[in-house]
């Protein structure tokens, strides 16, 4: 909790991110001001990369939320303000959840706040 307690508290779901099922593969995603968590609990079983969509375009920086923890493999594509996110599995991971920390320009809020 040390480590992934930014990622869980005060945080709150992300209708706006979508998780593409794939091969054993557990992931959730909250937010919380400028940020985005991706809470991998178990990566694709086949090896394949982890794909998500999220419906906003302006991101500028990913991370592994645990220093600790190497080797990233995130690409990112934007296309009409939406973001494919395709993972692969670190080098070093976090037995219990590896997170990625996505940072965007702005607060992330759900389309549906910003139409009321």
């Amino acid at each position: 909790m040390d480590v992934n307690g930014e990622s869980i508290y005060g945080t709150v779901p992300v209708p706006e991110c979508k998780v593409e099922k794939q091969d054993g593969s557990v992931c959730y995603a909250t937010k919380k001001g400028h940020n985005i968590y991706l809470q991998v609990i178990t990566w694709p079983t086949n090896g394949a990369a982890q794909t998500i969509t999220i419906d906003r375009g302006d991101i500028v920086k990913s991370q592994l939320l645990d220093s600790k923890l190497k080797g990233l493999k995130l690409n990112s594509s934007s296309n009409n303000n939406i973001t494919t996110l395709t993972l692969e599995r670190p080098e070093k991971i976090d037995p219990y959840a590896t997170v990625i920390k996505l940072t965007f320009k702005q607060d992330v809020v759900s389309r549906q706040a910003t139409n009321k």
